[in-house]
């Protein structure tokens, strides 16, 4: 029997496992942390090859043309988001 509160859309990356079932509560990720508060501008770049194919590899964050923070991306060998560090 499928949960109706749960979201996974594997295939595409954009959410995984969010409904935890055994705390039968919804997995929060805090970006706040991540991403400024102010910016005009996002550049991504994808993945050419290797973990995570496809997938977007950074996040640049810019106001006024300067680079104000940098996302990047790692994958697992299943294609899953690993981790994410700011620079």
């Amino acid at each position: 029997m499928s949960n109706p509160n749960r979201t996974d859309l594997d295939q595409q990356q954009l959410l995984q496992e969010s409904f935890d079932s055994e705390a039968s509560a919804l997995r929060i990720l805090d970006t706040s942390n991540l991403v400024p508060s102010e910016y005009d501008e996002i550049d991504l770049t994808y993945v050419p090859s290797g973990n995570g194919v496809g997938e977007i590899q950074t996040v640049t964050y810019k106001l006024a043309g300067d680079t104000i923070a940098l996302l990047t991306l790692s994958y697992n060998s299943d294609n899953k988001l690993s981790s994410v560090v700011r620079s």
